[in-house]
């Protein structure tokens, strides 16, 4: 099993400290949601939240860093740190976009890139940037379609429902596959997940994880792809060493936990002391993964 940092609330010049101490202390990688708006006002239910109580809360004012740039910035400075999106929000630009940026990330990183993509739950943010909400299950399907065939060269139009264009060469293309992994809770993110992915990005409950991985299974097999690696992967916001060998036990293999100074974790502000908190939070893990590593057996092969 391996652990992660997710990042938020960080100041671009920070990154390239906290790139490295990550790094030092000891985590995989570090993954990152994507963003291209905060609105002041949001309406739209935001479906992970833990209770039913009110709409998702986002400080408009807290740093909102461009993803590509950040993972550039992130896997320049450091030698063996992965960066994983989780997730972009795939619709909110054209898929030969995506698809060069990630074929840029993952060939200038060695292959240190892991693509995880969802539909996206904030109405208000397709709304100001002009993109259809309606549709976006299919418009997200064609999407994807477009983005690998240009990983594989592209070169030949594409007259679709959502998306047009002429015949073009893509350059550069991946090395080796990138991972691709979904977000998401619903049935159709899941058989997505299961038909397309290398990957699943999970809530922390494991009453939900037991049911989501069950499910997955079971559509990877009806699909003929449960012989190929799968990657679960949990997103929780502290070190709950129960919660964590739960999820290991029941197949995940890789733990994203939040940085210590998110606002309701109650974290340092300054530079150097949200330093000496990711140290801390390495220290913490370490021991926990390597308990979990000799204790549980894994249910799912990791990619």
């Amino acid at each position: 099993m391996k652990f992660s940092l997710s990042l938020s609330y960080t100041a671009p010049h920070e990154l390239i400290d906290i790139a490295r101490t990550t790094e030092d202390s000891g985590f995989f990688g570090i993954a990152m949601g994507d963003h291209v708006l905060h609105p002041v006002n949001i309406e739209s239910d935001y479906p992970y939240k833990p209770t039913t109580d009110g709409p998702r809360s986002i400080d408009s004012k807290a740093p909102l860093l461009n993803l590509w740039t950040t993972a550039g910035a992130i896997l320049g400075s450091t030698q063996n740190l992965h960066f994983m999106t989780s997730v972009y929000l795939l619709l909110l630009r054209h898929p030969l976009v995506s698809a060069n940026a990630a074929a840029t990330l993952a060939g200038i990183s060695n292959n240190r890139f892991e693509f995880g993509v969802g539909i996206g739950w904030m109405k208000e943010e397709f709304d100001e940037l002009g993109v259809p909400w309606n549709g976006r299950g299919a418009r997200f399907d064609e999407a994807l379609d477009i983005m690998q065939r240009a990983w594989s060269g592209l070169e030949q139009p594409h007259n679709g429902e959502h998306y047009s264009f002429n015949a073009m060469g893509m350059n550069p293309t991946p090395t080796t596959p990138i991972p691709l992994y979904f977000g998401g809770h619903g049935a159709k993110a899941m058989l997505r997940a299961a038909k397309r992915g290398d990957g699943w990005i999970c809530a922390p409950q494991p009453d939900a994880v037991r049911e989501q991985i069950r499910t997955i299974t079971e559509l990877r097999k009806a699909n003929g792809r449960d012989e190929l690696p799968f990657e679960y992967c949990a997103m929780i916001k502290t070190p709950d060493e129960s919660i964590i060998a739960q999820l290991v036990e029941l197949g995940v293999g890789h733990i994203v936990v939040s940085c210590p100074w998110r606002p309701e974790l109650g974290g340092p502000a300054s530079t150097r002391e949200k330093l000496g908190a990711l140290s801390d939070l390495g220290a913490t893990m370490r021991p926990i993964v390597a308990a979990s590593n000799n204790t549980h057996v894994r249910g799912a092969a990791a990619v």
